[in-house]
């Protein structure tokens, strides 16, 4: 329970700054100033395996002049795959990123704090603002 300096204090706050107090709280919410959000971002390499398969024929062939009529080439693309393709594995290297996160700096009433947040907040965080006496 607030005593009745800390409930007068939240309260000129809250007049001041014109925030109402969050009830059943021992402060009150209001918004600070976002200064900088910086994605922490997590990069790693995926490594795939796949197969491509060649006719040595057919590529030899591309490399010829172009066929004198269209029933050549039409039976060129018949006997394509008469003869077993040569097949070989091509490893390949992907990058791939992903955000675990954002580094905000948020400003408060001249105080200035860095604090890590699943989610970019834009323009203003919503912060909590709880009083204790000093003794």
């Amino acid at each position: 329970m607030m005593s009745m300096a800390t409930r007068s204090a939240v309260t000129l706050l809250c007049c001041l700054t014109g925030t109402a107090p969050a009830k059943g709280l021992d402060g009150y919410r209001d918004y600070a100033s976002v200064v900088k959000v910086d994605p922490i971002i997590e990069g790693r390499h995926q490594y795939a395996t796949r197969t491509t398969c060649e006719d040595a024929r057919w590529a030899s062939a591309e490399n010829t002049a172009i066929a004198s009529s269209i029933g050549r080439d039409i039976r060129r693309q018949r006997s394509r795959w008469s003869s077993p393709p040569s097949c070989g594995s091509i490893e390949e290297q992907d990058f791939q990123k992903r955000i675990l996160g954002y580094w905000v700096t948020y400003r408060y009433q001249g105080h200035t704090q860095t604090k890590r947040l699943s989610y970019d907040p834009g323009d203003r965080l919503p912060v909590s603002i709880r009083l204790t006496p000093l003794q």
